[in-house]
């Protein structure tokens, strides 16, 4: 994100939330951090810290989320509010689907990728080579903590999520697994104007985040349509896997209105 274009002081917002976690560690408790990120007059990346939320805070909690947004609502005049969120993402699988069976063999690697320092940065884009050789999807969910010696996931529901906003957003976008669906986009629909996530796995490198900032941030209008065709650009190029859906959310009414019909229709069968 650092290496793309990056706002001057005067110009768009961009607030960047991280919970990092220690050396690897888990049972380490850290505290997850807001910051505005924006241009000097001298060219250099300015991270200027606006929150420190206290050690242990869990980022799946909503109240967390509601809390930082009510933050930046009331402290910041924004004329188009935009989010991103990047981590796992479930959609609409059952709870728990991703353990036994379904779980994924290269956990170990997955976790050295996400949280070893130097190895794999969002804001810097340093990757290991093996990542462009042997892709992987994102698997790591909301949060991981340990209670004891037994490991917990936690994750937001889709629905607590959207209770979150206390404010309209031009688009909402998930750097996530599986978030492209019509019932995500749904249950966001009267909080954004425009909806932009893959309704398959992503992987693990993500979005193109070098150049994500100068279609959202550099014009007057967010061009999140531009944002989506470069991840799909990116990975047709280059491992010639991806997926991406962009839905308006005004015309979500009506498509539910449609459904409903057919399934009326052919409810006997769908029984």
């Amino acid at each position: 994100l650092l290496r793309g274009y990056i706002p001057p002081r005067d110009s768009s917002l961009l607030f960047i939330y991280s919970h990092m976690v220690e050396k690897g560690n888990y049972n380490i408790k850290t505290s997850p951090v807001l910051e505005r990120v924006y241009r000097s007059e001298r060219g250099a990346a300015v991270r200027d810290t606006l929150l420190i939320f206290p050690k242990g805070m869990t980022s799946a909690d909503p109240e967390l989320l509601s809390q930082m947004l009510r933050y930046l609502n009331e402290h910041f005049t924004v004329k188009n509010w935009g989010i991103l969120f990047s981590g796992h993402g479930t959609a609409f699988l059952p709870a728990g689907f991703y353990d036994g069976e379904h779980s994924y063999s290269r956990y170990d690697d997955i976790q050295d990728i996400v949280f070893a320092p130097g190895k794999y940065n969002m804001l810097y884009g340093c990757v290991p080579d093996w990542v462009e050789k042997d892709p992987l999807v994102k698997t790591l969910s909301a949060e991981y903590g340990f209670s004891g010696d037994q490991r917990v996931t936690r994750e937001m529901d889709v629905n607590q999520l959207r209770k979150c906003f206390p404010m309209h957003f031009k688009y909402i976008m998930m750097d996530s697994c599986l978030m492209g669906n019509m019932e995500t986009a749904f249950a966001l629909k009267d909080v954004c104007d425009y909806y932009g996530a893959s309704p398959t796995e992503v992987l693990t490198t993500g979005f193109d985040y070098s150049k994500l900032s100068q279609y959202l941030l550099k014009y007057p209008e967010p061009d999140v349509k531009s944002v989506l065709e470069a991840y799909v650009d990116y990975y047709i190029r280059n491992h010639s896997s991806a997926s991406i859906s962009l839905v308006d959310c005004s015309l979500l009414d009506e498509f539910a209105s449609m459904c409903r019909d057919i399934f009326a229709a052919h409810r006997e069968a769908l029984d």
